[in-house]
């Protein structure tokens, strides 16, 4: 049987359009991150306790909204919530590279800068050698 909006109570009701709007302010905060405390002044903000505040934070971290590691033996990671957690998992697949782009482009681009080196290494070599008047002679093999 299909839940109609007779079957829910209206405080859920509320909570629910709360909850969005909670999630809308979120969305539109610039930068990536912003306290626990800053977090519970916006449910606040929205008729929400702490306790609730806090439950809402956890199920927000379960359902990949926000991120929150309220269980990390850091305490800035538990104080912290990220509120672009598609931004922190770019950042962490970046930095571990796990298709080793990044590091074949590093690679790549060194090799480019050696090869350049080197060319310039050989002519200032050959100059060097035709300036001098010496001349080298090489064994046939």
């Amino acid at each position: 049987m299909a839940t109609t909006t007779q079957d829910v109570p209206l405080d859920a009701l509320l909570e629910a359009s709360e909850v969005i709007k909670i999630r809308k302010e979120l969305s539109q905060l610039p930068g990536q991150k912003l306290s626990r405390l800053q977090f519970c002044a916006i449910a606040s903000k929205h008729g929400m306790h702490e306790p609730a505040a806090l439950q809402l934070l956890e199920a927000l971290h379960k359902s990949g909204v926000v991120l929150n590691f309220s269980t990390s033996s850091s305490q800035d990671l538990r104080d912290t919530v990220f509120i672009k957690p598609q931004d922190v998992l770019d950042t962490v697949w970046a930095t571990l590279d796990v298709s080793g782009v990044t590091n074949l482009t590093q690679l790549n681009k060194k090799l480019e800068e050696l090869a350049a080196l080197e060319k310039e290494f050989k002519v200032t070599f050959e100059n060097q050698i035709f300036f001098s008047g010496k001349r080298r002679y090489r064994d046939s093999d």
